[in-house]
C-alpha cells in the first residue's frame, strides 16, 4: 500500500513538473518567440533573386540570433538584442560589436529600427528603410 502511494506521488510530482516547465525565458515575448525562416527579401519591391533561403532569425527574451546555414553541417550565428514597442509596430535591434554584427545579406546596421508590417500566426513581414539600398522587406515563416 505504501509503495503504491509513493509511486502515485512520484508520478504526480513528475507530471506537475512537466506541465509547469518554462519555455519562454523571462516571460512571454508574444508572437515573436522561437525560430523564423527568412523565406525571401525584396528591395524596393524587387525580389532579391540570389537569396538562398538559408537565414533564420530566433527570438528569446531580449536576445535575437541570426543564423546563416552554410551546409547541413555548418552555420554562422550572430547575436544581438531586440525590443518591440507596445503596439507591435516597430522593432529595435542592436548588435554589440563587429564580431556580432547583423548578417550582411540583411543590409541591417548594428543599430536598426524595423517596421513590423505583419505578425500573425506563422507569418511575419518586416520592413527596413536602408539609406544605401532603399526599402527592404523581409518575409518570414515560423520554423
Amino acid at each position: 500500500m505504501k509503495s503504491t502511494i509513493a509511486r502515485l506521488n512520484a508520478i504526480l510530482i513528475v507530471g506537475i513538473c512537466l506541465l509547469t516547465g518554462c519555455t519562454h525565458n523571462n516571460g512571454d515575448i508574444g508572437p515573436f518567440f522561437g525560430k523564423w525562416k527568412l523565406e525571401r527579401m525584396t528591395i524596393n519591391s524587387e525580389e532579391i533573386a540570389d537569396y538562398e533561403g538559408n537565414i533564420f532569425w530566433s527570438y528569446q527574451s531580449s536576445t535575437i540570433s541570426m543564423t546563416r546555414v552554410i551546409d547541413p553541417t555548418s552555420s554562422f550565428i550572430t547575436y544581438g538584442n531586440w525590443e518591440v514597442d507596445e503596439d507591435y509596430t516597430v522593432m529595435h535591434i542592436s548588435f554589440p560589436d563587429k564580431i556580432h554584427a547583423p548578417l550582411p545579406e540583411t543590409y541591417l546596421l548594428r543599430e536598426s529600427t524595423i517596421d513590423i508590417i505583419k505578425i500573425k500566426g506563422s507569418e511575419m513581414i518586416l520592413q527596413y528603410d536602408s539609406a544605401s539600398k532603399g526599402l527592404i522587406t523581409y518575409y518570414f515563416v515560423k520554423w
